[in-house]
């Protein structure tokens, strides 16, 4: 299993879009290996924006999706930060920051309000 996660960050790395070939069960495999990361559980009720303290581009993508009220919608949205997932996925995904992570996909930054209401639409 780590394996695979393993692999699945290191294609991460080098096509941001690397996890839209995967399977929705593969893809949720993925989701929780990453969240236990964090010390998280699955939930399909939150959103999680993966960045870190002082990271510019993080505050604005995080204004961006408080915008959109997503209370509204039923969806929390809950920060985490990139340096409490431990070295594999600091490494893997640290340049790619902010990272909006649904039960469904993954978003690498740049992504912007159109992709987000999407995400949501297809919820």
């Amino acid at each position: 299993m780590q394996t695979t996660f393993t692999n699945w960050l290191y294609a991460l790395q080098h096509n941001r879009f690397a996890l839209q070939a995967l399977s929705q069960s593969d893809f949720y495999q993925f989701y929780a290996t990453l969240l236990a990361g964090f010390a998280k559980t699955p939930d399909d009720k939150t959103w999680y924006l993966i960045g870190t303290e002082g990271c510019h581009l993080c505050e604005k993508s995080m204004a961006m999706i408080n915008t959109l009220n997503l209370q509204n919608n039923d969806i929390n949205i809950v920060e985490l930060d990139i340096m409490e997932g431990g070295d594999e996925i600091i490494n893997a995904l640290g340049a790619s920051i902010p990272i909006l992570l649904t039960p469904k996909t993954l978003l690498c930054y740049p992504f912007g309000i159109m992709d987000v209401l999407m995400l949501l639409q297809s919820q």
